[in-house]
This record gives structure tokens, C-alpha cells and sequence, in this order.
């Protein structure tokens, strides 16, 4: 009888350790899936402005024409 507790007691104990160590392996994962998904985030923000910016040095100019135009 003993020595089948202190069987189960040793494979709880492994089944234990390795529980642990997918818990470890998800939350690098959930960290990495934050960490990509933030870069993510400020590399699009970064690609709108650059876009906002080049629409602002493309369009200002003929929208400065039109006005002086419908003036004339």
C-alpha cells in the first residue's frame, strides 16, 4: 500500500513539474504574441503617418491651386 502512494506521489510530483513547465511555455508565448503585436502596432502607426504626411505634401499643393483658381 505504501509503496503505491509513493508511487502516485512521484508521478503527481512529474506530471506536476510538467504542468509547470507548459505554464512557463504558454506565458512566453502570450508575452512574445504581446510584445510582436505592440511592434506591430507602432510599425502601422508609424506607415499612417509617413502616408498622412506625403497626402499633406502631395494634396496641399493643388488644393492651394484650386482656391487661388476659383478666386481668378
Amino acid at each position: 500500500m505504501e509503496a503505491r502512494l509513493v508511487e502516485e506521489n512521484k508521478a503527481l510530483s512529474m506530471e506536476r513539474s510538467h504542468l509547470s513547465d507548459l505554464m512557463a511555455n504558454v506565458q512566453k508565448m502570450h508575452n512574445d504574441i504581446e510584445r510582436s503585436s505592440e511592434n506591430d502596432r507602432r510599425r502601422l502607426e508609424s506607415q499612417i503617418q509617413l502616408l498622412e504626411n506625403q497626402r499633406f505634401v502631395i494634396f496641399e499643393p493643388v488644393l492651394v491651386f484650386q482656391v487661388v483658381s476659383q478666386q481668378d
